[in-house]
């Protein structure tokens, strides 16, 4: 997520300088929807994540669920562990 984030913000900085020097393209505007949608794509599977975790924990005791537990990289990191 954050070099999607680095570079929507590179795409808008170019766009502003072509804007402001009045060289712009219709590139630089593709480049920066392009970041922009990569952007917020990166940032809604994030949301979507976080919503994940939080469904699989248990709302009276906080505690992580069943399914939250037999997720396979919490088990393989458990065993690494021991």
């Amino acid at each position: 997520m954050d070099s999607a984030h680095q570079h929507m913000h590179n795409c808008g900085r170019e766009l502003m300088l072509a804007i402001v020097e009045n060289h712009w393209q219709d590139a630089h505007f593709d480049a920066f929807q392009e970041g922009l949608l990569s952007f917020t794509s990166a940032l809604t599977d994030y949301k979507i994540y976080l919503l994940t975790i939080r469904s699989n924990m248990d709302v009276l005791t906080g505690l992580p669920g069943r399914r939250f537990l037999m997720n396979p990289l919490i088990i393989s990191y458990a065993t690494l562990s021991l």
